[in-house]
């Protein structure tokens, strides 16, 4: 049998204000959440191993995330150290609680023929597993927010006699800037607003 169409309705919108707040976060402290989640991490297969040694340097580069990871890879043929040049693209994720790398690539070379072809074994594999390890938790930052303007929207005198407050429903991030200093969180708190004003006598 056919199904009939659902009934039309009005979309869904969130009601109440919405106050929007720039969240900064520092490439340095970002570069020691990303390093102690990279560093010392191996990749296996086909007898040779890639080991990621250390993580170099974090910046932007136009909308996309540039990293430069030192690597130490070991085949039957001997050991080597290289420097691997990786690009990827920040998102959130669907819980806005992390954000993740997604459409990460890296470029390495050794010059040697032997080496290079055990990496490029390895290399899917790490392309694959890095988004695992490439995550930067962002649910304390977004619980600083709300608990920050909680506290600010249990009441607010605007001028003498107005009192403004509110209650939070929601906070999320609409988007991720990144500039030269810092990766930019553009964090929306979602709230109910009130005021209250409360009449005050004139004498002349």
């Amino acid at each position: 049998e056919v199904t009939p169409l659902a009934d039309r309705q009005s979309p869904a919108a969130d009601s109440g204000a919405r106050l929007h707040v720039p969240l900064k976060l520092g490439w340095g402290n970002l570069r020691q959440t990303l390093a102690q989640q990279l560093e010392g991490t191996v990749f296996e297969a086909s007898g040779a191993s890639a080991t990621i040694t250390e993580l170099v340097e974090l910046y932007p580069s136009g909308n996309m995330l540039a990293i430069v990871l030192k690597l130490t890879i070991e085949t039957p043929a001997g050991q080597t150290d290289v420097t691997a040049w990786a690009t990827g693209r920040l998102e959130i994720d669907s819980a806005g609680e992390s954000l993740f790398i997604n459409d990460f690539n890296y470029d390495a070379a050794t010059g040697n023929a032997i080496i290079d072809s055990a990496h490029e074994a390895l290399k899917g594999q790490v392309i694959s597993q890095i988004k695992d390890l490439l995550t930067v938790p962002i649910s304390d930052e977004i619980r600083s927010v709300e608990s920050t303007f909680t506290e600010v929207l249990a009441g607010v005198e605007l001028s003498e006699g107005v009192l403004m407050s509110g209650e939070i429903s929601q906070v999320r991030i609409n988007n991720i800037r990144l500039s030269d200093s810092f990766l930019i969180l553009d964090v929306a708190v979602i709230c109910d607003l009130s005021l209250s004003v409360t009449a005050t006598a004139t004498g002349e």
